[in-house]
């Protein structure tokens, strides 16, 4: 949700940390996540309707150290791909 980041939720830890404490077991901030953008790739093989779910296949075969958590979403409408 916009504005609840994890340094905000950090912030706030007193009043959430109650709650949850039974099962609490450590907490911490996330610094591995990335996004990523990318560019020229072509985009025939992927326009299918199972286009991204094979990007994605494609992504993690190629580079066993990546599991996407979902599948990559084109940035663009498909009129101005």
């Amino acid at each position: 949700m916009p504005g609840y980041t994890a340094d905000f939720l950090i912030e706030k830890r007193q009043v959430w940390e109650q709650i949850f404490s039974p099962y609490l077991k450590s907490m911490g901030k996330n610094t591995d996540w990335s996004k990523l953008v990318i560019h020229g790739i072509p985009i025939a093989p992927f326009s299918m309707d199972d286009g991204l779910y094979l990007l994605k296949e494609e992504i993690e075969t190629f580079n066993p150290e990546i599991k996407l958590l979902r599948n990559p979403r084109w940035l663009s409408l498909e009129e101005n791909r």
